[in-house]
């Protein structure tokens, strides 16, 4: 009913609850809105609460998008400059590199990648040793529908920087 009557600056999706079938009139009203100029973040406990197979099917059939879940470690990111974003957005406002830990996305296209592994990176833990991080992959990643932004940030400790990320994405 809220946006029915609203048009707010942006949502925020912090559970699975709209890739549930109960679900599907509120995913269609968040489908307009993004269609429409809006602007939806799906991040916190999104993917925590979603299952892999799940979360593999919800970009592509709710979105026609081919992302899909990648690994799951810390690794330090960086911005990527040729990223698309919308107009409002001020690329300086992003914060520089940081350490994040996160459910990595595969399969976005490289204008959809907003955070990336810094070159040569490697995983980061106290109990595995490093390997080299897929590049391919990203940890913040954002797609243009219709007139309208996708985005999907998900860093499972709350780092301040990936809050300077959110932040930045709604213009604030």
């Amino acid at each position: 009913r809220y946006l029915e009557a609203n048009n707010p600056k942006a949502i925020l999706v912090t559970d699975e609850g709209l890739t549930e079938t109960r679900n599907r009139a509120v995913l269609e009203k968040v489908q307009f809105y993004i269609q429409n100029g809006g602007l939806v973040i799906f991040g916190l406990h999104f993917p925590n609460a979603t299952r892999m197979d799940v979360f593999d099917k919800f970009f592509d059939e709710g979105f026609g998008l081919p992302w899909q879940h990648g690994d799951y470690h810390r690794a330090t990111f960086q911005f990527n400059p040729s990223c698309t974003l919308p107009a409002s957005i001020v690329k300086d406002s992003f914060p520089p590199a940081y350490s994040i830990k996160v459910l990595h996305v595969k399969n976005a296209g490289q204008h959809e990648k907003i955070f990336v592994p810094v070159p040569e990176g490697t995983t980061q833990s106290l109990v595995f040793t490093p390997s080299y991080i897929d590049e391919a992959q990203a940890a913040v990643v954002s797609a243009k529908i219709g007139d309208g932004f996708l985005v999907y940030s998900r860093d499972v400790n709350a780092e301040q920087g990936s809050n300077k990320v959110i932040l930045a994405l709604c213009g604030l």
